[in-house]
């Protein structure tokens, strides 16, 4: 989305306590409490989150999350590209497995608070201040003139269950985070919009099943010696999950769509179009929704 450019009406440039940071590479070394606004152009999730570490807050006037961030992301990462940091994605997720379906459209730019990374209730104790800036518009404004941000009831919304997920993410688990990186892409590009972006977030969605598969295997392999395959972990999907055998068939045949989609030449011959439905979408969602739960959760 084109962001507007305005003469500053409010005075931000001369304004010390935020600053703006890109989320480009020379934002991966940056360490702070960050500011992310969110698009006004897609419906998002009502409710607040509210954590040491992170903090979800939406209102017609602004949607808006600000989580610490500690810049440890290996350094043999380099892009240009990304969507959000692992911080930003633990909170995202905790929010996104806890409740029915809802998807997180974060706009590129951060904003800097000068609030120590060594308090541990640092947003907390600085959540009216950080409510009264976004009610007066010092920073959104900036950014997106005079939105209105379309605000959904979920159909469902577990508090304790956020919490409980959000501490079980690692932000330094790699896996763990690609995972769940592309999960919340794969909702991002499906949005609520027409099917634009619809075979994107299909291919998103299975670098999120695989990866859970991936966090599976690691699991079992920490149980014994032996290399651990996918199949084991359909295995185990078959002995632990209800209607289990029907799941790992499920997820065995999204693994043969994902190599026939993402091929321009498979086995079978090219296609002019990856060969997929809506429901391989939502399906592979609902059951890779349920695969993180257990992960994280037990």
């Amino acid at each position: 989305m084109k962001r507007a450019r305005m003469n500053d009406p409010f005075g931000i440039s001369s304004w010390k306590i935020i600053r703006r940071v890109p989320s480009t590479n020379t934002a991966l070394k940056q360490s702070g409490v960050v500011v992310r606004f969110f698009d006004p152009n897609i419906e998002h999730a009502s409710g607040d989150f509210i954590h040491d570490d992170a903090l979800y807050l939406s209102s017609s006037t602004y949607v808006v999350l600000i989580t610490k961030q500690r810049r440890k992301i290996s350094p043999q990462l380099y892009s240009e590209l990304l969507w959000a940091f692992p911080e930003e994605v633990r909170a995202m997720a905790a929010i996104a497995l806890s409740r029915s379906l809802i998807h997180f459209s974060p706009l590129p730019d951060q904003f800097i608070l000068p609030v120590g990374l060594s308090a541990n209730l640092a947003i907390k104790a600085n959540l009216e201040k950080i409510k009264n800036m976004l009610l007066q518009g010092l920073i959104h404004q900036q950014i997106i003139p005079t939105p209105t941000f379309r605000i959904r009831e979920a159909e469902s919304s577990d508090v304790e269950t956020a919490m409980r997920v959000f501490e079980a993410i690692k932000p330094d688990d790699q896996l763990m985070i690609r995972g769940l990186y592309a999960f919340l892409k794969a909702g991002h590009l499906w949005g609520d919009s027409d099917s634009t972006f619809g075979e994107e977030a299909c291919m998103n969605i299975q670098i999120a099943r695989e990866a859970s598969l991936e966090m599976i295997r690691r699991k079992l392999q920490g149980h014994g010696s032996r290399t651990v395959s996918f199949a084991d972990a359909h295995d185990y999907i078959r002995s632990e999950f209800d209607h289990g055998s029907d799941v790992a068939t499920f997820l065995e045949y999204q693994h043969d769509l994902w190599v026939a989609s993402k091929h321009p030449n498979p086995k079978a011959g090219p296609v002019w179009a990856p060969p997929m439905m809506a429901d391989d979408y939502y399906e592979t969602r609902d059951v890779v929704k349920d695969l993180f739960r257990h992960i994280l959760l037990g």
